[in-house]
């Protein structure tokens, strides 16, 4: 066969583009979802059938979702981001969550930072799992405050 050449696991060569276009990805997609859905989405799903005693845990797993997919849509390995595009982030892909920019900058500083850098909510920010929405806020502008439903913002 002229096409066939001892390389690439002696594959001829018309089935390396087929693998390359459709095998890989599709490998690629499974490892991500498995990533996804057993580090994070399983866990949090675990942790919420107790949400009053592990709000704070499954928040923190929530935070840390988000910060994997900014990574992976961004094809970064480090945590290269800034506050404004956190922010940005938030309003662009939870528009309907973070429906304001002191919304955003609320959840951002009080809830992720707060949790993955201090080990508590900051700025008057609550976890809750009795709100009635994903998220209540309080005050506006610079004194803007939220509690988070801890189980609805996870669904």
């Amino acid at each position: 066969m002229p096409n066939t050449v001892i390389a690439e696991r002696f594959m001829p060569m018309f089935i390396v583009p087929f693998v390359l276009q459709h095998i890989i990805p599709y490998i690629a997609i499974n490892i991500f979802r498995e990533r996804i859905y057993g580090r994070f989405i399983n866990q949090i799903e675990l942790l919420n059938n107790n949400a009053e005693r592990n709000g704070f845990a499954s928040m923190a797993l929530c935070c840390l979702l988000i910060d994997t997919m900014y990574k992976f849509e961004h094809g970064s390995i480090a945590t290269n981001y800034n506050e404004v595009k956190y922010e940005e982030m938030l309003m662009t892909h939870l528009g309907d969550v973070f429906f304001s920019l002191d919304v955003a900058r609320a959840f951002y500083k009080g809830i992720r930072c707060g949790i993955l850098h201090s080990g508590e909510t900051q700025n008057g920010c609550m976890l809750s799992v009795t709100c009635n929405h994903i998220i209540e806020v309080r005050g506006c502008g610079l004194n803007t405050k939220i509690n988070v439903n801890v189980i609805d913002f996870s669904n």
